[in-house]
């Protein structure tokens, strides 16, 4: 009979009538039901369609009396009610349609628990044959029969439904993978199959919002396979995702030597956590881009920023971190001052320092006036003699203590008459032509009477050595003393009275008079331990008194 599948009869009439005792002249009522769009196969496989259940009812006094079978498009006919020697009317309730069939189901309430009075049956059963016996191609026309196998008792086929499912198939999956262990994973899952489907992943971490979830997010993933079963009321299928979760790089770097100095040779870097990352830093600071070394020669003096990438992979971003180093140039320097000796009358010496700055001056032994910061010298302020000057430079900025020294000679000056005058008088320079200026003589100051001058000592005068020139004239008024501390009295013409003052000698090494014109002495003192000697003609018109030391006049008139 042709039927609209899924409609409820509710009137009746030879069109749905089951003929009575139909069995035995092999005449059931036959109801066809074509399929068409279902998948091609029946089976419990990924993609395969599956009859899940039959919805019938039939009103039947007598049920006991009526076989149900089903037959498939390729022929496989399976039993669903087979003479179930019951009492009771009907199979279903017809006067509730459809929410009244009686549904025939794999897994279903055994048929014999259906009472034999009860009338009008409802609820899921499991048929004689299983609906999983049908195999083949779906889609076509399916065939259910229904006879009786007894007189008397009559009916009518109500309605009927088949109801197919597709088993869910995974048609793809998708991750982030792979991922950092600092951040999350993103797993999802595409398929299809009768809905709705339900999803279950597995794997470590915690999955949101559920791992019921199509598409969850999982933190504290690892490295593994994430498992995932897509179900539905036809079956289920699951595949397996592979993951990977990378550590996340982390590190610190250090150079615990810094500040180094430049002649130390390498300083090595330490690091702790990830390898592999590269050491970079500004211009000027010579590194190992691999093993973070630095060439502290061949590096230019100053602080550097070091920093060390580990490069961004398996998930992970770009990682970065720094460290601070210092190179400080290793002290040299060389010290001189050029124009020694200098006259104790010069202006301040200045040292000529070539090198590193920032040292302290000293001298030895005592006596110099030196600034320790500038290394300038007074001379005049100096005592006469040969200085060792050091140069020091403080260990500092991972650099030792540097030293370097020179030398410097003050000398007492010679001063040169630049005409007549008293001996305190402006009248002398440094230099036989010069600025006339006034000069506190004392054992380190020589004089030198020009030709031509004249000059009076009119008080009490020390001095080194003495020297006039033809022409010229010295003069000691009376009561004064010119004591002579050097070894050299050079004299081309002195003159005296017999009211001049003393000349006295005093030197501790030999002194030597050497005479070249008219001089003479009025009292002379000779107080020389290593001797004096002289040469020439002296006339002495007072005292000659011999103190310490030997008097040779043995070449002398």
């Amino acid at each position: 009979m042709p039927y609209p599948e899924g409609t409820c009869l509710t009137t009746t009439g030879s069109f749905n009538a089951i003929p009575d005792n139909g069995c035995a002249s092999n005449a059931p009522a036959r109801v066809s039901l074509p399929q068409s769009g279902l998948p091609n196969t029946l089976g419990t496989s990924p993609g395969n369609a599956r009859l899940l259940s039959v919805e019938l009812i039939i009103s039947h006094t007598y049920r006991g009396d009526l076989n149900v079978t089903l037959t498939s498009p390729s022929g496989v006919t399976r039993n669903l009610w087979i003479n179930r020697s019951t009492t009771g009317d009907n199979i279903g309730n017809p006067a509730s349609c459809p929410g009244g069939a009686f549904i025939f189901q794999d897994g279903g309430t055994a048929l014999s628990t259906i009472g034999n009075t009860a009338n009008s049956p409802t609820g899921t059963y499991a048929p004689e044959q299983t609906l999983a016996g049908f195999t083949g191609d779906p889609n076509g026309t399916w065939v259910l029969s229904i006879c009786d196998d007894e007189a008397a008792d009559v009916g009518h086929f109500r309605y009927v439904r088949l109801n197919f499912c597709t088993v869910p198939q995974i048609t793809a999956t998708n991750s982030n993978s792979p991922v950092c262990s600092s951040g999350t994973l993103n797993l999802g899952v595409t398929a299809t199959g009768t809905a709705p489907l339900t999803y279950a992943w597995t794997g470590t971490g915690t999955f949101s919002p559920g791992a019921s979830s199509q598409n969850p997010s999982v933190t504290g993933a690892a490295t593994g396979n994430y498992g995932i079963t897509v179900s539905n009321v036809c079956g289920s299928t699951n595949t397996n995702v592979p993951v990977t979760v990378t550590p996340a790089p982390s590190a610190t770097i250090s150079y615990t030597g810094t500040p180094y100095c430049s002649n130390a040779g390498t300083a090595a870097v330490t690091r702790t956590g990830t390898a592999g990352g590269s050491y970079s830093s500004t211009a000027g600071l010579s590194i190992n881009a691999s093993t973070g070394d630095v060439d502290l020669g061949a590096s230019t003096p100053g602080t550097y920023t070091v920093t060390y990438t580990i490069a961004a992979s398996g998930g992970c971003a770009l990682f970065q971190t720094t460290a601070s180093i210092t190179v400080t140039a290793n002290p040299s320097a060389t010290i001189s001052y050029a124009g020694s000796p200098y006259c104790s009358a010069s202006g301040p010496a200045a040292v000529s320092l070539t090198g590193t700055t920032g040292g302290v001056f000293s001298a030895t032994p005592a006596g110099l006036s030196i600034n320790a910061t500038t290394g300038e010298v007074d001379p005049g302020a100096s005592t006469a003699g040969t200085y060792t000057v050091n140069y020091d430079i403080a260990a500092a900025g991972g650099c030792g203590a540097f030293n370097t020294s020179t030398s410097i000679t003050i000398t007492g000056c010679t001063y040169y008459s630049q005409g007549n005058g008293g001996v305190n008088s402006a009248i002398w320079a440094t230099t036989p032509v010069g600025t006339p200026v006034a000069v506190y003589w004392n054992n380190t100051s020589s004089m030198v009477i020009q030709s031509g001058d004249t000059i009076t000592v009119n008080a009490n005068t020390t001095i080194e050595d003495l020297t006039t020139q033809a022409t010229s004239r010295l003069i000691i008024s009376a009561g004064n003393t010119l004591e002579v501390h050097g070894d050299a009295l050079s004299l081309a013409h002195f003159t005296v009275s017999p009211l001049s003052g003393e000349v006295e000698l005093v030197s501790a090494t030999a002194v030597n008079i050497s005479i070249s014109g008219t001089v003479n002495f009025n009292d002379l003192t000779v107080n020389t331990v290593a001797g004096t000697t002289l040469t020439g003609t002296m006339g002495i018109f007072g005292t000659l008194q011999l103190n310490d030391g030997a008097f040779n006049a043995s070449s002398a008139t």
